[in-house]
């Protein structure tokens, strides 16, 4: 049962934050579009998460909750998996650029 709330939850968050579309440039703020994004991700978090109680009948919050060390490990993958997929935008959008001047 709870797995079907978090499947709710996490739909509408998700959904809602693509109102960033339906936005007027002239109405964006960096709060809004902070409040946008945070709702993607933790839509994107209530997903997996109700996808994981329904699967395995586990809840994956609980489990980086239940102590400090997981969450200082997850947060360190975390921190390092951003590190890298934002190297990886940063030299992607350089070699473009330098394409350019060639």
């Amino acid at each position: 049962m709870k797995a079907k709330k978090y499947l709710i939850r996490g739909s509408l968050l998700f959904i809602s934050s693509t109102c960033l579309l339906l936005i007027p440039k002239l109405h964006l703020t960096a709060v809004t579009i902070t409040l946008l994004w945070a709702s993607n991700w933790l839509g994107i978090v209530y997903l997996s998460e109700s996808i994981t109680r329904w699967l395995a009948n586990k809840s994956l919050l609980a489990l980086l909750l239940k102590n400090k060390k997981n969450l200082l490990f997850f947060a360190a993958a975390s921190v390092f998996g951003g590190m890298i997929i934002e190297g990886a935008g940063q030299w992607t959008v350089v070699s473009q650029c330098m394409k350019g001047r060639d």
